[in-house]
């Protein structure tokens, strides 16, 4: 069981990420107390990241495409409440939706997606794939709930020129 937890903990941080040196978790720490086997297990802390897009996409809902176009993953309305990026500086916003390289826009905007009664098809969210896309995301050296409550700290790295932060895409 830990093992298996520790994979789906390894997978979630690859999407989300961590800050330098360029893995895919952060340092790992000991937690309190023993493990299985009298091992102590190791916390993975998920990393913030920011992004920037090639056109004003901020209100508008993401959804995750496969490298061939396919619809793989798309929030539920309810998923969307609350989770429109956070305007930073410089057109970068900070990432609540786990925007990926091959995320695309919808144009549906995040107030009018979390008011339908149901997702649409992957079809319809296909036909709904608006302009702009991904063209720079950045991992942070905080947690997202960090960067979300002191975005004046986030300005201030992005000022910094992302010093001590790694560069995901592209």
């Amino acid at each position: 069981m830990i093992k298996k937890t520790m994979a789906i903990m390894l997978a979630l941080t690859g999407l989300l990420g961590s800050c330098s040196p360029k893995t895919s978790v952060s340092a790992p720490s000991a937690a309190p107390g023993p493990a299985a086997g009298g091992q102590k297990a190791a916390a993975y802390v998920m990393r913030a990241q920011i992004y920037k897009t090639s056109e004003p996409v901020a209100d508008r809902v993401p959804i995750q495409l496969s490298e061939s176009g396919q619809v793989i993953s798309y929030p539920a309305p309810s998923d969307v409440k609350n989770q429109q990026p956070l305007p930073l500086i410089d057109g970068w916003l900070l990432d609540r939706r786990g925007i990926t390289p091959t995320s695309a826009f919808t144009t549906y905007t995040y107030s009018d997606y979390s008011a339908l009664p149901s997702a649409p098809s992957t079809g319809d969210l296909l036909k709904a794939v608006g302009p702009g896309k991904v063209v720079r995301i950045v991992r942070l050296p905080m947690t997202p709930s960090q960067a979300a409550s002191d975005t004046a700290t986030v300005n201030a790295l992005i000022r910094s020129g992302l010093k001590g932060c790694e560069v995901i895409f592209p």
